[in-house]
């Protein structure tokens, strides 16, 4: 495609001369003849000190946001190098989410799960589904590791691609707020955005919650409307039971599916217990029976997100009933491991309302006591590393805190931020080693996450239930800048192990 007609209708993308450019890229290695490089300016690297990389590779044009050295080929200056950057994606790929349905959720907990919940519906719908999210990016038997939970703009476009070129007619992403705060979903066309909720996370980045969830509502007021222009029927399914969920339905400007507490889809009833959900929803004008396999009282938050997202493609209610039914795991959330008289379960949360939910689930759940391994990462929001450490204290009898993902920062002081929450509600401090046996409540701090879990797992009696929270499925630490291979549920699983090989 010849730049002058790529950037036709964008007055802002001026060239000093045209060129043909087959694909756009931001990552410089993977720089090919006849790439349009975009040079953006990110926290620890310019790109713009690349391009005599890229265009030693063969690149056909640069785009940039200021006027750069870039030898013999044109330069296409821009105001805003990611949101050029994604629209170029998309248009020099053919812009393949105009021929794709494609729900798009976002909020700060569930995206993960309602995509499993779409996947099973679509699945049962007839669909081809493809799914871009924090485990993987997944379709048709082939399963790929993912390194963002929504990738930069060119890999997306690319994964777009191959999903299409795969038969694939329905993709479900999750979109972080980080992704639409640096552009990486401008471009895509989707049918509908779902919006879960809102609690503290990931301030480290966006400095407060009202941009964080500014943030969010991007989705709404931005790519939405625009999406709107291709596809006629774009909806938004937003979370009215959660109190962001106004602002969210204020900013958005295309056709609303709202859910919660007297809105057209609600629970009539529901119950949760160790088979899952079962209860009655209001789906439309319709009363649904359902039943889904997935631990926790926050899946009805779930659910109904996804049953929302269905009835406004028009899923018919014994589909969505017959793909909730068979959503048995979401991998690293409330997951058991291994069969004794005591649950261990690993769980992704990592946020104060996601360990307070999960949590007071597993307190309601449980015959016997709650043992919490838990830690916070590095690098990441330090306000939340006390709000945590009381979430667990108010909620578990006993607590072990660890190490989680410290990064570049000591996790010995991690460790001491979350403390305060722990010790202002009067929990009691022991020694790591007289966990088990220990009869009243109490935590202790254990720095090594193996042998935290190895000591939560031989403390536990029958009826207890041991949550190993903060990681999921991650299969990684990072200390420092090296990852290494570590798996809670492989480690718990070693540890069980021992304990069963001992009795």
């Amino acid at each position: 495609m010849r730049l002058s007609e790529l950037t036709k209708d964008l007055p802002w993308a001026t060239f000093d001369r045209d060129a043909d450019v087959s694909r756009a890229i931001v990552d410089s290695r993977q720089a090919r003849a006849g790439d349009l490089f975009v040079a953006i300016r990110g926290q620890s690297s310019d790109g713009a000190k690349y391009v005599p990389q890229v265009v030693a590779a063969g690149a056909a044009a640069v785009a940039a946001e200021d006027r750069i050295d870039t030898g013999d080929v044109p330069l296409v200056r821009v105001p805003d190098a990611r949101r050029f950057a994604a629209m170029a994606a998309h248009r020099l790929a053919g812009d393949p989410t105009a021929s794709m349905t494609v729900v798009g959720i976002t909020g700060t907990n569930g995206k993960t799960t309602i995509t499993y919940l779409l996947e099973e519906v679509f699945r049962a719908w007839g669909r081809e589904v493809g799914v871009i999210g924090t485990v993987n990016y997944r379709y048709n038997g082939t399963i790929k590791p993912a390194r963002f939970t929504t990738p930069e703009a060119p890999d997306l476009v690319a994964m777009l691609v191959e999903m299409k070129q795969a038969g694939v007619d329905t993709v479900v992403m999750e979109i972080s707020s980080h992704a639409l705060q640096l552009r990486r979903t401008v471009g895509c066309i989707l049918d509908a955005g779902v919006f879960t909720n809102l609690s503290r996370d990931h301030l480290d980045f966006h400095g407060a919650l009202d941009a964080y969830l500014a943030a969010k509502i991007r989705l709404f007021d931005e790519i939405l409307p625009v999406s709107a222009r291709t596809k006629p029927d774009v909806f938004a399914a937003i979370n009215l039971d959660d109190p962001a969920g106004s602002q969210v339905l204020a900013a958005t400007p295309v056709r609303t599916v709202p859910f919660g507490l007297g809105e057209e889809l609600h629970w009539l009833d529901v119950q949760s217990d160790f088979d899952g959900l079962r209860g009655t929803l209001a789906y439309g004008s319709e009363a649904v029976e359902l039943a889904c396999p997935l631990l926790g009282d926050f899946q009805q938050v779930n659910v109904l997100a996804a049953a929302s997202a269905c009835y406004g493609l028009k899923v018919p209610a014994e589909v969505v009933r017959a793909g909730l039914a068979n959503c048995h795991r979401v991998p690293g959330r409330l997951d058991p491991v291994g069969r004794q008289d005591f649950l261990v379960l690993v769980d992704y949360a990592h946020t104060p309302d996601a360990l307070s939910s999960v949590l007071s689930t597993l307190r309601r759940l449980a015959r016997g006591r709650v043992i919490a391994v838990f830690g916070c990462g590095g690098d990441r929001d330090m306000g939340k590393r006390p709000l945590m450490g009381r979430a667990v204290a108010e909620r578990a009898d006993l607590a072990l805190v660890t190490n989680d993902n410290p990064r570049s920062e000591d996790p010995l002081k991690i460790i001491e931020m979350i403390l305060p929450g722990m010790s202002e509600t009067g929990l009691s401090r022991i020694a790591p080693e007289q966990l088990p046996g220990n009869e009243t409540p109490a935590y202790a701090v254990e720095p090594d996450r193996a042998r935290a879990i190895e000591l939560a797992v031989q403390a536990a009696r029958p009826g207890d239930i041991v949550l190993l929270a903060g990681k999921g499925h991650e299969d990684y630490q990072i200390i420092g800048r090296e990852r290494i291979h570590f798996d809670d549920r492989e480690v718990a699983a070693q540890a069980l192990a021992r304990r069963l090989g001992e009795t």
